[in-house]
């Protein structure tokens, strides 16, 4: 089955061939009815073959094996809607919002599938009942953005929308961002949504430039997250998707890459220890890059509730987990409380502590450990 790649292009010689495919999916299922990735390749080697096979496919997976798996639904929702059966996309985002109820991700979905079906009010209702039920403060905040956005560019309702930010400010006046789109919609009260081809342009530009992967990572998230909430083309918002995926791949840290970015700490010997075996022969620092406390915080300038700012919300509901941007309340209280170690990532300060005990340990044994002649550390300084 790991040979199996969906992106593939029909092999010549037609039908023949993609019969013994389906065959060898439907074959490997048995082991892997579980694997939501699976699923998903299968159905994307089905779609440019039988579109009612497809269907049937994410039926299958979505009321069968995979009920509380997102990713797979939200799939499913984007390839009927796709496909003009709008009933069937909102039978699929309501059975996954049964099973695992408040996710981010399924409510912006309902709301702009809604809105491009060209049912508003409804989609204004899906956002203010995720309000109404959300206790996360920081899911919370998120949504309001979302909520106020919504408000002026669909709804076209500005007056409302600034009457909800001074209600919502009542409510948490430390929402910096609140005041910001306050200050955004005094200065620039436009009802008329951004130009979708031109935005798509632009973050084209970027993701096609020299940034690092990392980088590239962010613009491309931004980019789905733009789609999703202003364009009118569900194919567009899926390719996005696709693309985002890619990036985050090519993002991940591999092991080389890693020995690259630490060589000290992972090929030099701890200093003031002669004992002390290597440093690659500590799993905590090797494992410390994956954990670093550095994370990324969105822009504190003006925002219109589609941009960075909602990134670390976002990833934590719709399964878009990044292990290199963590959440923006889930840095550690090194990171928060000193500013001695602002900045310092876990590796380094690992190391940096490791040296401290040495040295300690170090003149612990020379002094006998309190007179006795002996020392309570063995050989590794423990």
């Amino acid at each position: 089955s790991s040979g199996i790649n969906a992106e593939w292009p029909l092999r010549p010689g037609g039908k023949g061939d993609n019969d013994r495919t389906r065959v060898l999916f439907e074959r490997c299922l048995i082991a892997c009815a579980f694997y939501e990735g699976f699923w998903i390749k299968y159905s994307t080697f089905m779609r440019a073959i039988d579109k009612a096979a497809t269907s049937d496919i994410y039926r299958r997976a979505c009321l069968t094996h995979l009920v509380k798996k997102p990713q797979i639904h939200l799939a499913w929702a984007a390839f009927e809607e796709e496909n003009g059966n709008i009933e069937d996309a909102r039978g699929a985002l309501e059975h996954i919002n049964k099973s695992l109820p408040g996710l981010v991700s399924v409510t912006l979905r309902q709301a702009h599938l809604e809105r491009r079906a060209g049912s508003k009010d409804a989609g204004l209702q899906f956002l203010k009942k995720a309000l109404d039920d959300c206790k996360n403060k920081d899911t919370r905040d998120f949504l309001a953005g979302k909520y106020v956005s919504y408000l002026q560019f669909v709804m076209k309702d500005v007056e409302t929308a600034k009457n909800f930010i001074m209600d919502h400010l009542e409510e948490n006046q430390k929402n910096k961002r609140m005041y910001a789109r306050l200050m955004e919609l005094e200065l620039n009260p436009t009802t008329t949504p951004p130009d979708c081809e031109k935005m798509t342009k632009i973050f084209d530009l970027a993701l096609n430039s020299s940034l690092s992967d990392e980088e590239k990572t962010l613009f491309s998230h931004r980019k789905m997250a733009f789609l999703e909430e202003f364009s009118n083309d569900i194919s567009s918002i899926i390719e996005a998707q696709n693309e985002h995926s890619k990036t985050y791949k090519k993002s991940l840290p591999t092991p080389l890459a890693e020995e690259k970015r630490y060589p000290a700490i992972r090929d030099k010997p701890m200093e003031n220890n002669k004992n002390h075996p290597p440093a690659t022969n500590n799993w905590w620092i090797r494992g410390a890059d994956r954990s670093s406390s550095g994370g990324f915080r969105g822009g504190d300038g003006p925002q219109q509730g589609y941009g960075f700012e909602g990134y670390n919300n976002y990833q934590q509901q719709d399964h878009y987990s990044d292990r290199k941007h963590p959440g923006q309340g889930m840095n550690n209280q090194y990171h928060n409380q000193s500013g001695y170690y602002q900045g310092m990532n876990q590796a380094a300060y690992q190391q940096q502590y490791q040296q401290w005990y040495n040295q300690y340990a170090h003149q612990y044994n020379a002094q006998g450990a309190g007179g006795g002649g002996g020392s309570h550390y063995n050989s590794r300084g423990y």
